[in-house]
């Protein structure tokens, strides 16, 4: 594991300052492709490699290593559970693609787990902080839960630009929760 973490961030990060720090596609800079076979390794190594995976995520300046790294730990599935609040931080990354990616490893981690769900309603709380492609992932997300994310979707469709999605996943994850009265009074409105 050590010599894996090594290999991953002993490459160059591909920031470029004169544009925020934002841009990971630089010409010439080849250290997402050096990085992303050991981090895919530590993933592949699975729980006893996340600690690593961890520090690789929150040292990086390069948003390319970042949704690297989560990927890695989206493939541990529920073994790397306790990461949870750290990933949770990331759908507020400044890059969509590494925001989405947060959800998605969120998803993976979290799968049909108490405290995968109550990540996922944390997300949507802040939904003034969201892009739109990130919360429609996390409305994807709930899906997986079933009827226990009945409670999560329900108050989202009291907001106006997010009713139709919440509409349709709640129709898809808990479609006996139709007949609610929360639900059939927000159907009414629209």
């Amino acid at each position: 594991i050590p010599a894996l973490v090594r290999l991953a961030t002993n490459q160059p990060e591909c920031v470029s300052p004169a544009n925020g720090g934002q841009d990971d596609t630089l010409p010439g800079c080849d250290g997402r492709v050096a990085a992303f076979g050991p981090i895919r390794a530590l993933g592949d190594i699975g729980k006893d490699a996340l600690p690593a995976l961890l520090e690789i995520l929150t040292n990086s300046m390069s948003s390319a290593r970042r949704f690297d790294t989560m990927e890695a730990m989206a493939s541990v599935g529920t073994n790397a559970v306790f990461a949870l609040p750290v990933l949770v931080s990331y759908v507020y990354d400044p890059h969509r693609m590494v925001a989405e990616q947060a959800v998605m490893t969120v998803e993976a981690v979290g799968a049909r787990q108490p405290a995968g769900l109550q990540a996922l309603k944390q997300i949507l709380q802040t939904r003034n902080l969201l892009q739109r492609q990130t919360r429609w992932e996390t409305f994807s997300a709930l899906r997986d839960f079933g009827e226990d994310s009945a409670p999560v979707i329900i108050p989202a469709l009291d907001e106006g630009d997010d009713y139709f999605i919440a509409f349709t996943t709640l129709v898809a994850a808990a479609p006996d929760a139709l007949t609610n009265a929360a639900v059939l009074r927000s159907a009414a409105k629209c």
